[in-house]
């Protein structure tokens, strides 16, 4: 596995992992090991080659971090479930941050994922709202914007807005705070009011309220005595 770090062997060694995932096929390195069956085995495994395509998207060259983005919501869907998916996705983009990594192609993937997620499952939504916090705390301001609107945007069912995601997914440096704005009060009056009990939604916003007018606009919003 440790072949597809290797730019010559790349892609011989991305279809021997994916093989090995479609196969079924376990590692020999945890035979033994104190797991309770195979199905264990094959999760176990099956993360260790998801992260494997992760650190490669973040070091690998454009022309294969394209191929790894472009596949990974496919293998995602087919081997975990959706809020497996989330929590692996949410905890690699919150830090994904530039210079380093490929914070727009992962925002690819978060997209396809949850389009194809439709209609989102309350456990997606818990995920979600559980990172809002560290998303609104990302530097700089411009990235926290960008990343949250990518979020909600994705999340979002109106072909309005998901019309706009190519456009708005190269603006890393100005997304338009406004979108920001439209995308996350459309995503709380969609999902808020009925999955967010703890007020992980409005609590976010309103420890962010200082660094952007935008943040601002949404923890009006959002507050309790609105």
């Amino acid at each position: 596995l440790h072949m597809l770090h290797s730019q010559p062997h790349f892609l011989m060694s991305m279809e021997l992992i994916l093989t090995c995932m479609y196969s079924g096929d376990t590692n020999p390195g945890h035979h033994g090991k104190a797991v309770r069956d195979k199905g264990e085995m094959l999760y176990m495994d099956n993360m260790e080659r998801i992260q494997i395509f992760l650190s490669s998207l973040r070091l690998k060259g454009i022309h294969e971090s394209h191929v790894i983005s472009s596949t990974l919501p496919v293998v995602l869907l087919d081997f975990f479930s959706p809020d497996q998916i989330l929590s692996i996705l949410m905890n690699e983009f919150v830090k994904t941050v530039p210079p380093f990594g490929q914070p727009r192609l992962l925002a690819n993937v978060i997209f396809h994922v949850l389009q194809k997620l439709q209609p989102l499952e309350p456990s997606v939504i818990g995920w979600i709202l559980a990172c809002l916090g560290n998303f609104c705390q990302l530097r700089p301001v411009s990235f926290s914007i960008w990343t949250l609107t990518c979020i909600f945007v994705s999340c979002s069912s109106n072909p309005l807005l998901t019309g706009v995601y190519h456009e708005i997914v190269h603006k890393m440096e100005d997304a338009p705070p406004e979108l920001l704005v439209t995308s996350a009060l459309e995503f709380a009056n969609k999902h808020v009011r009925e999955s967010d009990p703890r007020g992980l939604f409005a609590s976010a916003f309103a420890s962010a309220r200082h660094r952007s007018p935008a943040f601002e606009q949404i923890a009006l919003w959002s507050s309790p005595h609105q």
